[in-house]
């Protein structure tokens, strides 16, 4: 039975996509965004990069597998999602329920039945654009007028109290900030045999230092990182103290802290399918990535910054170290590469410096 066309997704440039709600019946506007990955739409729209944003899959069909219950949490914290077509009867022995359902429960729209490769070159072609969905009957130049009213109303943050992961008694101390970082940031480095504290964004530098961390990771999520202002000069105050590694938009705060550019993407990188080359090795890994923003390359080599990883498709840098400064970085999620050799290296020598370093901070 064909589903009814009760809703539509409007672009702030003009065009307009009929199609069928099922999530939130709320308007939203957010920035709109294609993920190119087949699988674990649970994780992606979980993931504190797609906070705020409206994520379009460009895998056909989303939903099959329901909503599981994981070590990664399932609160959604996009703010909306667009697919080709929505299955509501999943097959996973492990479903505990719908999609549709845990879209509701927190409040986040989404619409079916849209040509989403045409919307995702629409997103290639001119950029990444804010949208929203709407009832059908409302005026095309209403909802523009809705979205242009309702820009950057998102604002993004990571953790508000301190928890601890990891074993308590390890000899390696880890403060991750968290600017919006997925939790298996914190549990990769537990897994590397480091106690690792969770610390808000809003820590200031002296806090950080009181806590003596042998090293400290930056984890960011979907904001800009340029208003990261009070993470960037910690970092600074940071740097020579002990290792610092930034991860997602973390890096590109590192960079900042040294003076590098860091730009806004036209279309970011996300998706699960990503290739990049390390140039040390030649070796490609296939890389999990969501994040749409870079940091310019000629500008972090004049900083002292070696690239160390290159996007295969546009070149541009994934993963950098000063190792003289002891600041390392990666814009893709290590612990998620299909053949982590290199990724686990950048991840290993960091906790080796920290053990060769042997100063707290």
């Amino acid at each position: 039975m064909a589903k009814q066309v009760d809703k539509k997704l409007v672009l702030r440039t003009g065009e307009v996509f009929p199609g069928s709600g099922f999530g939130a019946d709320v308007a939203k506007v957010c920035t709109l965004v294609y993920n190119t990955s087949m699988f674990a739409y649970q994780d992606i729209l979980c993931d504190p990069a797609s906070a705020g944003l409206m994520v379009l899959m460009t895998y056909p069909v989303i939903g099959s597998t329901g909503i599981v219950f994981d070590d990664e949490g399932v609160v959604p914290v996009a703010g909306g999602l667009v697919v080709r077509e929505y299955n509501d009867l999943p097959s996973n022995f492990r479903s505990k329920g719908t999609l549709a359902a845990l879209l509701k429960l927190h409040g986040i729209p989404a619409i079916e039945g849209v040509d989403t490769r045409a919307i995702a070159r629409l997103i290639r072609d001119k950029g990444e654009v804010e949208a929203v969905i709407v009832d059908i009957s409302t005026p095309d130049e209403e909802a523009i007028a809705f979205i242009n009213a309702n820009r950057d109303q998102n604002i993004v943050s990571g953790c508000t109290e301190r928890r601890r992961v990891g074993d308590p008694e390890s000899p390696v101390r880890i403060a991750l900030i968290d600017c919006g970082a997925k939790s298996g940031i914190a549990e990769g480095f537990a897994a590397r045999g480091c106690a690792v504290t969770v610390l808000p964004a809003d820590e200031t530098a002296d806090e950080i230092i009181g806590f003596k961390p042998h090293g400290v990771v930056v984890a960011g999520g979907a904001a800009d990182p340029h208003t990261a202002a009070n993470v960037i000069e910690n970092i600074r105050k940071l740097t020579g103290r002990c290792p610092v590694f930034g991860i997602g938009t973390g890096f590109c705060m590192v960079a900042l802290s040294r003076g590098a550019r860091v730009e806004r993407m036209k279309d970011g990188h996300r998706g699960a399918n990503r290739p990049m080359r390390w140039l040390e090795s030649g070796r490609i890994n296939v890389s999990s990535r969501n994040y749409g923003w870079s940091v310019d390359e000629a500008s972090l080599n004049a900083a002292g910054f070696t690239t160390l990883c290159r996007d295969l498709l546009d070149g541009t840098v994934t993963a950098a170290a000063d190792r003289a400064g002891k600041l390392y970085g990666t814009l893709h999620y290590p612990e998620l590469c299909a053949d982590t050799q290199d990724a686990d290296r950048l991840a290993n020598e960091f906790i080796e410096m920290i053990k060769e370093d042997g100063a707290n901070a």
